[in-house]
């Protein structure tokens, strides 16, 4: 059941062009927590048009930040096993749950109707939140195979996705998030006693590797994804325990 409560503080700076670099790594233990968003067990926002993507009991639907009724998507016969929307609003790789899990794309066209598209994603498994166009040809982050921690980055040039240097060893099942600039990604982790975090890395540019990653936040509960909004990244939105949460510093 998709439950939803409005949005009242959304005032997240969301302009793309704005973002001039990689984001301020404060943590984020402490910080001002909003109630739960809204129920489910996937999420994804769009930093570029304050919407979200949310899967339930199965179910994908998209859906205003600020209120409003959710708009359920076809996207397939197989249920998500996870979901990444561009800050465009306009491109969503999602996963279906088979084995191996199959990495899909697809698009939203101007009267808001999303079709998968036929062309071939990133080799892969899941793929997290991508970059802006804003900031030159596209790239994302692709977990290969399924409970292993190699990550590739990709970068798209119009026809195919081509991979960026050699994989990455990133922990966790879900692959990093990336910033509309590329320059941070963040991500969770957990460890042996199941106890979940959130880190992020920078970069000063997308030709370098990220540095060693700083630890954002000790979570309450279990953390599947999260993801930095606004010009110096002190909004973080927070998937815990099945329910999306805003913190900001």
């Amino acid at each position: 059941m998709l439950g939803l409560s409005s949005l009242a503080a959304c005032d997240v700076v969301w302009g793309l062009s704005g973002e001039p670099g990689p984001c301020d790594l404060d943590s984020f233990d402490g910080a001002t927590s909003s109630d739960a968003i809204m129920s489910g067990d996937l999420f994804t926002v769009s930093q570029g048009t304050n919407r979200v993507v949310v899967a339930a009991e199965g179910n994908v639907f998209e859906h205003p930040l600020a209120g409003g009724d959710p708009a359920q998507l076809d996207l397939g016969i197989y249920p998500p096993l996870a979901v990444a929307l561009a800050p465009e609003g306009t491109l969503l790789f999602h996963s279906g749950a088979i084995e191996p899990p199959l990495l899909q794309m697809a698009t939203r066209d101007a009267a808001g109707v999303w079709t998968n598209t036929d062309r071939k994603p990133p080799k892969g498994i899941v793929a997290g939140v991508p970059t802006a166009l804003d900031f030159g040809p596209r790239r994302v982050l692709v977990r290969l195979r399924f409970g292993f921690s190699e990550v590739q980055e990709y970068v798209d040039d119009g026809v195919a996705w081509n991979p960026v240097g050699e994989p990455q060893v990133i922990r966790g099942f879900r692959p990093p998030n990336l910033t509309p600039s590329g320059l941070t990604m963040v991500f969770t982790d957990f460890d042996e006693l199941g106890q979940h975090f959130v880190f992020a890395a920078n970069r000063d540019s997308t030709d370098e590797p990220f540095g060693d990653p700083t630890l954002l936040r000790t979570t309450e509960a279990d953390a599947h994804d999260a993801q930095l909004v606004g010009t110096r990244c002190n909004t973080m939105f927070v998937n815990e325990a099945g329910s999306l949460k805003r913190l900001d510093r």
